[in-house]
Formats: structure tokens, sequence, C-alpha cells
């Protein structure tokens, strides 16, 4: 399952600290259920717009399950003052390499 690579599991520990197994047994729960949200890149959404809270967690997990897109949006993309979106992120890489080479997504 995409949420046991090895920058996930760390930014969850990070993120999460004494809650992080809670986090992890979570995500189990909901790609048994929702397992076209198998990917790293929805899962690292979603941690990133949790931002170690556990009610946030809940709160991005059910964006995520209702349009993937959506908490791709809020976590890769800023909107601009003219109401154009740039990309800032792209969590189809790891968490470290995220911001890399952005011109090229």
């Amino acid at each position: 399952m995409s949420y046991r690579e090895k920058d996930i599991i760390e930014r969850v520990i990070k993120d999460f600290g004494d809650h992080h197994n809670e986090v992890l047994i979570r995500f189990e729960t909901m790609l048994r259920k929702e397992p076209y949200l198998d990917h790293p890149r929805y899962i690292r959404c979603i941690i990133h717009q949790s931002q170690g809270s556990l009610s946030q967690l809940e709160e991005s997990i059910e964006i995520a399950k209702q349009d993937p897109r959506d908490i791709m949006l809020y976590a890769e993309f800023i909107e601009l003052e003219n109401g154009n979106w740039r990309r800032v992120r792209n969590f189809n890489n790891t968490f470290e390499r995220s911001t890399e080479d952005l011109e090229n997504c």
C-alpha cells in the first residue's frame, strides 16, 4: 500500500508524533474501503493538508474520497490574486523533492 513508502511514514511520524500509528491505521482502513486512493500522490496531499491535525486529516480524507483532484489542487497549487492557479508542489515526488522541477510538470 502506498502509505508505507519511506517518505510518507517519516512525514507521518514527524507531523503526528505520538499519534502516527493512529494515522497509519486510518490510511489502511481508508484504502480498504477506497482502493482508488492507493497512490502516493493522494496520500502525500492528504498528509500535507492535514498539517499534523487529526481533525484536519479526517477532513482531508473526506475531500479526497469525494474527488481526489480537489485534494491535489489544495495541496499542490496556490491561488493567485488574479484568480489563476500556480503549482508550488508536485507530490508525485517524495516530500523532500516535491518542490523540485516544477516547470516540467
